[in-house]
């Protein structure tokens, strides 16, 4: 498994808008804040690839989307939105998020994000807003083999993208008692970064 942490507030994927280039010419322009999350998405997941190349194959998917408590909110509102007895039913949907972070990994963590087969979403409020980004190779064989198998597929998935999960991560998966979302929220509550928002890999934290 393969697992990139974008912490900041999560932007969905703004709708492009038409415009003119200096020749006359019409293009489509993708709004600022979308385009920022990406470019900053991006970085984070090519520190967390080291190098290796994008995973191929059919993926499942698990995104964690953390979005920040209301300042305006009274404490006890803001203490069942820690619990999760209050969910994001607000804009900006889970799909357009998860679209700008699907196209953010195109490249780096995957070759297209048409790979992904499986998806597992959630949203949900966060005392640190992020975006939890997690690939794991099926095991199956893509639409493009062109040769029977001599052998069954896998379904214990891509073994070469577990070495590339940190320590951390790794102790998170095989932790009975601990969700992949909450062991994320602790690891981020745990480090001496917490209040800063720039966008890093589990190994900067």
């Amino acid at each position: 498994m393969i697992e990139i942490i974008v912490t900041g507030k999560p932007i969905a994927k703004g709708r492009g808008r038409v415009g003119l280039l200096p020749n006359g010419r019409s293009t489509v322009f993708t709004p600022s804040n979308t385009r920022k999350w990406e470019n900053d998405a991006r970085q984070v997941a090519r520190n967390q690839m080291r190098g290796q190349a994008p995973l191929q194959g059919p993926l499942m998917l698990r995104v964690y989307i953390a979005f920040p408590i209301p300042a305006s909110w009274p404490t006890w509102k803001k203490q069942l939105a820690l619990q999760g007895e209050i969910q994001h039913t607000t804009k900006p949907d889970s799909d357009n998020v998860l679209k700008a972070a699907k196209d953010a990994m195109n490249g780096i963590v995957w070759i297209d994000d048409c790979q992904v087969v499986r998806t597992h979403i959630e949203k949900y409020y966060s005392e640190i807003p992020h975006v939890t980004i997690q690939a794991t190779s099926t095991g199956m064989y893509p639409t493009q083999i062109t040769k029977k198998p001599t052998h069954q597929p896998r379904n214990e998935g891509d073994q070469r993208a577990v070495s590339t999960t940190t320590p951390a991560a790794s102790t998170r998966d095989h932790a009975s008692d601990t969700s992949p979302r909450e062991g994320t929220d602790r690891a981020l509550h745990d480090t001496e970064q917490y209040f800063n928002l720039a966008p890093q890999t589990l190994e900067d934290l």
